[in-house]
């Protein structure tokens, strides 16, 4: 397998084309990953930002401060893969500011509007085995890198 890094406007572009991913956050001490609808936000605010509607009060809503985010797209067929990863401070946003709405798959009481400030966004792009060796066609190894 081959593993590569994507240049900043791949995942600009990746983040910009998809709209569920995932955010990442902290609860009770352990790392939650859970599935929402987003819009990356690059041209209403000072800075780009993945923005998220979520219903008052829940975890999501709950876990203000640093967080993650991930989206990815794979194709088990050709065996590639791309994942972008997007780390910063989840904050409370607010509609009025012109944002655009992130339409989440579940619309009642998402009236919570939260930014996830971006600080750092980086990407792999995994190619998998051509051959028919194990049972995966992706053998991920992941590792911590410091930045």
């Amino acid at each position: 397998m081959q593993i590569g890094d994507v240049p900043l406007w791949e995942c600009h572009q990746l983040l910009e084309q998809h709209t569920v991913g995932r955010v990442c956050v902290l609860s009770d001490g352990y790392p939650v990953a859970l599935p929402v609808s987003f819009r990356f936000v690059t041209r209403e605010l000072s800075v780009p930002a993945i923005l998220v509607r979520t219903r008052p009060g829940n975890l999501i809503s709950r876990a203000l401060g640093a967080a993650s985010f991930e989206v990815d797209e794979i194709d088990m067929v050709a065996r590639r893969a791309v994942s972008v990863l997007v780390r910063g401070q989840l904050v409370k946003a607010q509609r009025w500011l012109g944002l655009p709405d992130s339409y989440p798959w579940v619309t009642e009481q998402r009236d919570d509007w939260l930014t996830l400030q971006i600080e750092q966004i980086t990407g792999r792009r995994f190619l998998g085995r051509a051959d028919d060796a194990g049972d995966s066609p992706f053998d991920v190894d992941w590792q911590l890198l410091a930045s």
